[in-house]
């Protein structure tokens, strides 16, 4: 997938960036998802380092961090996703489910 953005202006990038971002995927708990293509927005493991969907919130809680310059600025947290941490032991984080489709 990240070759075909070699073939893309910045422009043709940004469209299908943000259709992406956009492509609502439906998820439920114990599905393994990893990042979609190039909307990796947080300091983390590999693209394809999967995490499991330990909770879909029915409502999204706006990230109150940061200030209105900030990538995380009211970003809406709607999925809670277990990885492990570098001692093995699984650990929990909100995301913007947006950002994630299903492992293959």
């Amino acid at each position: 997938m990240l070759s075909i953005f070699k073939r893309m202006t910045k422009a043709e990038k940004l469209q299908h960036l943000a259709a992406e971002l956009n492509r609502k995927e439906e998820f439920k708990v114990g599905d393994l998802v990893v990042w979609k293509a190039s909307l990796q927005n947080k300091k983390s493991p590999d693209y394809d380092e999967p995490r499991v969907v330990t909770q879909v919130l029915s409502e999204r809680v706006l990230d109150q961090g940061g200030n209105p310059g900030s990538c995380y600025f009211r970003e809406p947290l709607d999925i809670v996703l277990g990885e492990l941490d570098d001692d093995g032991d699984l650990v929990e984080h909100h995301y913007d489910s947006r950002r994630f489709t299903l492992a293959s």
